[in-house]
């Protein structure tokens, strides 16, 4: 493999020395391991905490990988620490997909801003604001599992959402009514809008038909595949534990898998797609933190050779698969020698 034209690696780690996540809450990667792999290339490699990288000294030609976090106050830590230091210098995965980790409005907006999921989707905070009519699937932002994800048939699904997730409190109803009776109308039409129940939620075009759906990670060059069925009774196939990594997968889902990730130009994507009569539909994606489970309980990986698809027979190992993304990446993406 062609080594790398930085000349530094920096890995930002958690500010207890954690990078990333291998599946259970409790384990993170062996960073060690990665950066051993990575450094074989001739590139030298330094992790440094995130809440020390604000006084860091960055050369010109140092590239920073990074992961977020699980936890709501630690990813939003890593957001404004990131957001300052990708001024000085370049980080992978680029800022607005760390945005879009565990945020599915932040999805719909990439998908429409950068053309790519071939899925119609919005996104909104006021309930009585939403576009699509039924049936079409409501989510909100965050969530894991289907957690949070609904199928809105009709008026009754929808008044059901609207009584779970956009309710005022009694307090704040009582209130409102109090103020009905000495505000003139304007002012109370501003007042009750602003204490209206909002809430962040996406709403996407329900695709028919499908008994399940495919989870793709990409990592580099290497595409590691899982079908899985729908929850019986349901149309979610998230969290239903149903789950084949055998079943062939084909090469417009492959091929699928494989524009988005060149789109969006990360070393590491998990990819949920949906195929309805011969289209793929992007469901959900993440480029940080992303359950590993397709690529610890695969066999293998798919990897393209001069435009053929094939199955290369493997035993999993989550660190040099992420170490091979990294370098992958470096050799493609490699600024001009100075």
């Amino acid at each position: 493999m062609t080594a790398p034209k930085f000349e530094r690696i920096i890995f930002a780690t958690e500010p207890d020395g954690a990078f990333g996540a291998a599946g259970a809450s409790w384990r993170a990667l062996d960073l060690n391991r990665i950066m051993t792999i990575v450094a074989s290339v001739g590139v030298a490699t330094e992790a440094v905490r995130l809440d020390r990288l604000l006084d860091f000294e960055f050369r010109p030609n140092d590239l920073l990988f990074y992961q977020s976090a699980y936890t709501p106050e630690l990813r939003a830590y890593v957001r404004e620490i990131l957001y300052f230091v990708q001024e000085r210098v370049t980080i992978v995965p680029r800022f607005e997909l760390l945005l879009a980790h565990e945020n599915k409005g932040v999805q719909e907006i990439l998908k429409r801003s950068w053309n790519f999921g071939n899925l119609e989707g919005h996104y909104h905070v006021d309930f009585d604001e939403r576009l699509l009519v039924p049936p079409y699937v409501f989510k909100t932002t965050s969530g894991a599992g289907s957690s949070g994800v609904h199928l809105v048939r009709g008026a009754r699904d929808e008044a059901r959402i609207k009584a779970r997730y956009f309710n005022n409190p009694f307090t704040r109803s009582l209130k409102l009514l109090q103020r009905k009776w000495v505000l003139n109308a304007q002012q109370f039409r501003r007042y009750a809008y602003y204490y209206k129940a909002f809430s962040p939620y996406v709403t996407q075009k329900f695709v028919d038909d499908l008994d399940g759906d495919l989870k793709i990670l990409v990592f580099g060059d290497r595409f590691y595949t899982l079908s899985r069925k729908n929850r019986p009774g349901d149309f979610r196939a998230s969290g239903s534990g149903r789950l084949d990594f055998d079943t062939p997968c084909s090469a417009g889902a492959l091929n699928f898998a494989r524009d988005i990730a060149t789109k969006l130009n990360t070393p590491f994507l998990s990819l949920d797609i949906a195929e309805a009569k011969g289209d793929f539909h992007l469901l959900e994606f993440q480029a940080l933190n992303f359950g590993p489970t397709t690529l610890t309980g695969s066999s293998g990986y798919y990897i393209e050779q001069d435009g053929d698809w094939e199955r290369v027979t493997a035993t999993p190992d989550l660190e040099e698969s992420y170490a091979h993304a990294m370098l992958v990446f470096l050799g493609e993406h490699a600024p001009s020698a100075k």
